[in-house]
């Protein structure tokens, strides 16, 4: 789906509406906006075209798209809706997560360290008792396989000078990548980095006993 708007104040309405009645469902390629408005000069190189991650989002997912006006406006242009199968890298940890729940200021601290003694269960044996490695590498895996961040999105030339930022994910700089390298990146590299996350998560944890040592 794409969108031409001329600049004309009291008809971007009219053309938002018309964009959007133009557009063809299910296909990757935006319309001929040079079709639909022959006498807008731009019309030609019009259009959009975004990479959407859906790691972390529900297996049914629904997106609304809108126009943000000169202004300041918001116009509705239309609604995808998609399914995806469960994600699953394959990866089988040999670690049995033992999750400790319970109210603030109820002994939970003390509980830890008391857990911390048994020979069968691995705990860091420094306050507060725990490191939240499968979080911190999770998160890593759901930002590198994101393919862009659009909130705070980075400059790809000098994103190495931001110490707070990683940028655009090279693969999505430019047009759509199509074919075998698409399906790599879009099954393969995502499936493989978050397998990866896993291992790593895992070895930290099986290696904090000998840090006891």
């Amino acid at each position: 789906m794409g969108v031409a708007v001329r600049r004309a104040r009291g008809r971007g309405r009219r053309e938002l509406q018309a964009a959007a009645t133009q557009a063809h469902p299910g296909q990757r390629t935006t319309t001929r906006f040079d079709e639909v408005y022959p006498q807008v000069p731009e019309a030609a190189s019009c259009g959009f075209w975004a990479a959407v991650g859906t790691i972390g989002l529900p297996t049914e997912i629904n997106l609304s798209l809108s126009a943000h006006l000169e202004d300041d406006r918001h116009m509705p242009l239309g609604a995808i809706t998609l399914r995806r199968e469960p994600f699953d890298d394959g990866y089988q940890s040999q670690l049995q997560p033992l999750i400790v729940t319970s109210l603030g200021r109820t002994g939970t601290t003390w509980l830890m360290r008391v857990l911390s003694f048994h020979p069968e269960i691995v705990i860091r044996d420094i306050y507060p008792y725990e490191t939240r490695s499968a979080s911190y590498w999770m998160h890593m895996f759901h930002v590198l396989s994101q393919p862009a961040n659009y909130r705070q999105s980075a400059n790809p030339d000098n994103f190495h000078r931001d110490p707070l930022h990683v940028g655009h994910h090279p693969a999505f700089l430019a047009d759509p990548l199509s074919g075998s390298t698409a399906s790599w990146f879009e099954r393969t590299y995502i499936r493989r980095l978050s397998s990866s996350a896993g291992r790593v998560s895992t070895v930290f944890t099986r290696r904090l006993p000998r840090c006891r040592g």
